[in-house]
């Protein structure tokens, strides 16, 4: 099964890397444009046929293996790529027209542009499924691309934990699955969810709002849950949030605060944050962010006159004057931060904005 699952992505991988490939090479006029791109487009037509006639063999899997279902999060991103680097084919194959006097072949070219598309949002439909499906008919009969049938698939809710208050004594990634929500991979440790991890700079936090509602890296390693997660696993019961913040050497000292209570609204909301009262050894910076509505480079809820995440390179709930804390903010691989505010940072440990974080752990725990 893992197999199966690391040679889709590789197939994947393969079609993003052609793509890549193709940007790079000098631009061409007239027959020598249309036949490249003919044989661009015949290339990415036949690893997407394999891609799909692989994926809809893969529905087989434990209920458990959650690092399966991460791998199936990575290929479900990458068919993302794929689609993206087709719309940007089909936009060169447009400018063409007024250059090639081919007819025929750019016609060619359209429908196999039509029909990848297809077979991307049906691989996508079908990797969206796996992870709380049983193997139906998809892998005996599988699915034409031009129907709807994987649509029509009916799910089979798995029975996963709503949250990770029962698995005392467990470390590592899970699958859990709140009330009335779909299931997600989480990263637990003493009965808590981990929301984010941040230890070494591997993943990039500066994202826009459609990735920050969905989530992002790998729960084993650095990662964000997930707006539409969050909230989903806060609106079930009462939970507190706890931050633990590492500095760096010489020091390399934890310190922590929490908060008694944690809600972050719907999207209708903007995943407004609600803290109850403050606790630790770091300071209360979050406090003041506490009623804010979530900010990312590309939608500006926050009150300041700029839009704070992209002034200060990250994500968050900012408020007026934008932050006392930047936690999504840019990983700095010092303890000074190469520009003021920037970096992930917790104003009150230092008392000013010049100071980055080594670690940084958010996580929600059962009350």
């Amino acid at each position: 099964m893992h197999l199966k699952v690391l040679l889709i992505v590789l197939l994947i991988t393969l079609v993003v890397d052609n793509s890549d490939a193709k940007k790079r090479r000098k631009k061409k006029t007239g027959n020598q444009i249309a036949t490249c791109k003919k044989t661009d487009i015949e290339n990415l037509v036949s690893k997407l046929n394999a891609l799909r006639t692989d994926t809809q063999g893969c529905c087989e899997r434990s209920e458990d293996d959650a690092a399966l279902y991460i791998n199936l999060i990575e290929i479900k991103n990458n068919v993302t790529k794929a689609r993206t680097i087709i719309e940007e084919v089909k936009t060169d194959v447009e400018e063409m027209k007024n250059d090639v006097t081919v007819k025929q072949d750019i016609e060619e070219m359209k429908n196999d542009i039509e029909k990848m598309k297809i077979d991307t949002s049906l691989m996508k439909e079908l990797l969206e499924k796996m992870h709380n499906s049983q193997c139906e008919s998809a892998a005996t009969n599988p699915p034409e691309p031009e129907t709807t049938e994987l649509q029509q698939t009916t799910e089979v809710t798995a029975n996963y934990p709503i949250d990770c208050s029962d698995k005392t004594g467990f470390t590592g990634v899970t699958i859990i699955q709140p009330e009335g929500q779909d299931s997600f991979p989480a990263y637990c440790s003493e009965r808590c969810v981990y929301i984010t991890r941040r230890f070494d700079g591997s993943v990039d936090f500066y994202r826009g709002w459609a990735e920050y509602q969905a989530g992002f890296g790998n729960p084993d390693g650095e990662y964000f849950v997930g707006l539409d997660n969050l909230h989903g696993l806060l609106a079930q019961g009462n939970y507190r949030l706890r931050i633990e913040l590492t500095t760096w050497p010489p020091q390399n000292e934890t310190r922590h605060a929490e908060y008694s209570t944690v809600k972050v609204a719907d999207a209708s909301d903007n995943y407004r944050l609600t803290i109850g009262q403050y606790s630790g050894n770091a300071g209360n910076s979050l406090g003041r962010h506490n009623g804010m509505p979530f900010t990312t480079k590309d939608r500006d809820n926050d009150p300041n006159s700029d839009n704070c995440a992209i002034r200060f390179k990250g994500a968050g709930w900012y408020t007026s004057g934008c932050h006392n804390t930047n936690l999504f903010g840019s990983y700095s691989s010092g303890p000074v931060c190469p520009a003021r505010g920037v970096c992930m940072s917790w104003y009150h440990m230092f008392g000013n904005h010049s100071h980055s974080l080594k670690k940084v752990d958010m996580k929600i725990c059962p009350v």
